[in-house]
């Protein structure tokens, strides 16, 4: 049987404070902000992996 090759991995994150929360991942981090999905925020960590942070 042949294994299915992972291609992304996502890392899921939850905050009372999106604002805060992403203003650390990205200013101090200096992560690179990919994507504004309302309640969700997701930053490029790797070639072929993402943080996102998203409200409770």
């Amino acid at each position: 049987m042949k294994r299915s090759q992972i291609t992304q991995q996502v890392r899921f994150l939850y905050t009372d404070n999106l604002e805060k929360r992403s203003a650390f991942y990205c200013d101090v981090l200096e992560l690179e902000f990919t994507l504004d999905q309302g309640a969700c925020h997701i930053y490029h960590l790797s070639p072929i992996s993402f943080i996102r942070i998203c409200t409770f």
